[in-house]
């Protein structure tokens, strides 16, 4: 449930300002645009997560530094602050912001427009290649390559270290001739780019510059969007299909093949949106109205409420339902009025390949392929039989192609010496 608030949104000469609205998890879904901050800690408790970027330390005050701070040590919200030239983070003098980056900074009023160094590339510690948070492939090499085809970027906020605990996952390295070389882990630390640490029961990143949408460099939103996805998994845990605010319950397939085991996952909150970190939490399987089998889950050591339990196979096949049970978690759901939170999956026969299940030709069925589109069927022996639907060896197609000057150098290079020349001329002449 999306809210974002525009500290300074453009406005309409004449018209009034907009009215004060509050972001808060209760308003209708797809009402999203906020003008102001949430108004109290329980409407900060509600949210997984929180972005903030490069706002101005008046917009954010002790109390609500507080209500940040307490979402995330107790309720296991994620933070995520995103550096920026004009204030953050070192602009800000809030104690609480302090304690929770996993970084140190010097405080400065001062817009810091030049980073470091000229320009930099994004470089992977050895932490950074094993973290879900920056692994765009399962390929640790096309993963390197990925982040490596990043083109050079020209800003970041400089730090003064890391917090102990805390890990970097991505480092500046300077362009020049010392690009090949691995700096000592002391280097990779001072020129952090993407930090990350625990604070109590949940998660802080700092990404110390502001260029994440390079991702999307030549190739679109598929490493951008997977990044910033994986960094919600990561700090909020796994996107789960059934249930409310406080339960929520889910496997990590909708579909299952006899012989596959089942991940059952669960989260769950407290009525005041603290998670339940010592609860007995309970998955009950049912295939109709018969109970097949009742599991215990695990609490995840360091997770904001995440419950765990693997079941083994299924000698049944057919639909099931599973349903969360347990002293506790039905406590949670009373006080919500609801009875219970369950959702299904199948267990269905083995599937071949469709490609696999005929592999006989049937010439009729692609002799009427290829009636209908014009073409033609031929059998190895016969393949020089469709050479007639080739061009011929010499054939000449030609492209038009048209090029813009700046795209063209030499060209751009002749254009301006005929402009010069006729300068000159029209000079000469008088008629310049």
């Amino acid at each position: 449930h999306l809210q974002f608030v525009l500290l300074n949104p453009d406005e309409i000469d004449g018209n009034p300002p907009p009215p004060t609205v509050y972001a808060s998890a209760d308003r209708r879904f797809g009402d999203s645009e906020a003008t102001a901050l949430p108004l109290s800690r329980d409407q900060w408790l509600k949210f997984d997560a929180i972005i903030l970027g490069d706002v101005p330390p008046s917009a954010i005050d002790a109390t609500t530094w507080e209500h940040i701070r307490y979402a995330v040590g107790e309720r296991g919200t994620l933070l995520i602050t995103i550096a920026g030239p004009r204030f953050m983070p070192h602009a800000f003098t809030s104690p609480a912001l302090k304690e929770l980056l996993p970084i140190t900074y010097d405080e400065s009023q001062t817009t810091q427009l030049r980073g470091p160094e000229p320009a930099y590339r994004l470089r992977l510690t050895a932490e950074g290649r094993d973290s879900l948070i920056t692994q765009q492939s399962l390929d640790p090499n096309l993963n390197q390559m990925v982040w490596g085809s990043l083109p050079p970027l020209h800003w970041r906020h400089a730090i003064t270290g890391i917090k102990p605990g805390a890990e970097v996952l991505a480092y500046a390295q300077p362009l020049g001739s010392a690009e090949t070389r691995t700096p000592p882990r002391e280097e990779q630390q001072m020129n952090a780019l993407i930090a990350t640490q625990r604070y109590a029961l949940g998660k802080v990143v700092a990404i110390n510059f502001d260029r994440t949408w390079r991702l999307r460099y030549g190739v679109g939103d598929v490493y951008h969007h997977k990044l910033w996805g994986q960094i919600l998994r990561w700090g909020t845990g796994e996107n789960l299909r059934a249930g409310n605010e406080f339960i929520r319950l889910g496997t990590d397939k909708l579909s299952y093949e006899p012989d596959e085991k089942i991940q059952v996952t669960a989260k769950v909150n407290t009525p005041d949106h603290k998670p339940l970190t010592s609860g007995e939490v309970f998955v009950s399987i049912y295939q109709r109205d018969q109970l097949v089998l009742r599991k215990a889950l695990t609490f995840r050591e360091d997770s904001n409420g995440i419950y765990e339990a693997e079941i083994p196979p299924l000698p049944e096949q057919g639909r099931f339902r599973i349903r969360i049970d347990g002293d506790d978690a039905s406590r949670i759901l009373q006080t919500q009025n609801l009875s219970k939170v369950e959702t299904e999956f199948i267990i269905e026969p083995s599937r071949n390949a469709v490609e696999l299940s005929e592999l006989t030709a049937d010439p009729n069925f692609l002799g009427r392929l290829a009636a209908l589109s014009g073409g033609s069927i031929a059998d190895p022996d016969n393949a020089s039989a469709l050479r007639k639907f080739f061009a011929p060896p010499g054939q000449i197609i030609r492209e038009r192609r048209e090029t813009t000057l700046w795209d063209n150098f030499p060209l751009l290079l002749i254009f301006l010496a005929l402009l010069t020349a006729e300068w000159i001329t029209r000079r000469k002449s008088g008629l310049a």
